[in-house]
């Protein structure tokens, strides 16, 4: 009897293994995609801080980091070429902001990867 009750569930585990393999497929590809425009990104954050504090410290006006930002940022960090800098002096410091969209095609849906930072010069390194 419970060999009969049994035979109906033949098959059941395979099918939950496959269904878990294909989630993790899955979520592996998404990483695949995802990690290298994030890590771009964060290591672009560093960037943007080092370059307006050098910025600062070396005299230069805003124009010359947004040329520095612009710059190593399509080449070094995957910036889009249509991404929107800002640089601009507020109280003395020099100031920088980037924006730009980047879809990241996932085969089935297309995200929309969202970079908007700031960042200030340090006062204390601020030659004017």
């Amino acid at each position: 009897t419970r060999r009969r009750r049994l035979a109906g569930e033949r098959g059941a585990g395979r099918l939950n293994f496959y269904l878990v393999v294909l989630l993790l497929a899955a979520a592996g590809y998404a990483a695949y995609q995802v990690v290298p425009v994030v890590y771009r990104a964060s290591t672009y954050k560093v960037y943007m801080q080092d370059t307006v504090s050098k910025g600062a410290a070396l005299g230069k006006d805003p124009e010359w980091v947004k040329t520095q930002l612009k710059n190593a940022g399509v080449e070094e960090y995957g910036l889009p070429p249509a991404a929107l800098v800002e640089t601009n002096v507020v109280g003395g410091r020099i100031s920088a902001r980037v924006r730009y969209t980047r879809p990241i095609d996932l085969t089935a849906y297309v995200y929309e990867y969202n970079f908007d930072h700031a960042v200030k010069s340090d006062k204390f390194l601020n030659a004017q």
